[in-house]
């Protein structure tokens, strides 16, 4: 079963398009070949599929989700410095 990570779907158009890692061509993704309850799919999740040949290209078909793509929030999110965060005593820089 091949798999690829989407490259963009937009849930109002109902499409949108999954990269492939083996060739340059992007595979047409309708919406009605995401699993039951998924209702969208965000940039850069990878997936798994099969592909029939559309009217204007491969399609998938029967789309699995394998790995949700990481959020960005998350990911660049600063730490907290420590118990409190900054120095709670004034000025953070030494006398």
């Amino acid at each position: 079963m091949p798999s690829g990570r989407v490259r963009w779907f937009d849930a109002n158009k109902g499409y949108g398009f999954i990269q492939t890692g083996e060739s340059t061509d992007d595979v047409f993704l309708p919406a009605a070949a995401l699993p039951e309850g998924v209702k969208t799919l965000r940039k850069g999740a990878k997936v798994e599929y099969s592909v029939i040949d559309g009217r204007r290209g491969p399609q998938a078909m029967g789309v699995t989700l394998v790995a949700s793509a990481p959020s960005l929030v998350t990911a660049t999110r600063p730490q907290p410095a420590g118990r409190y965060g900054r120095h709670r005593g004034g000025s953070d820089q030494a006398a």
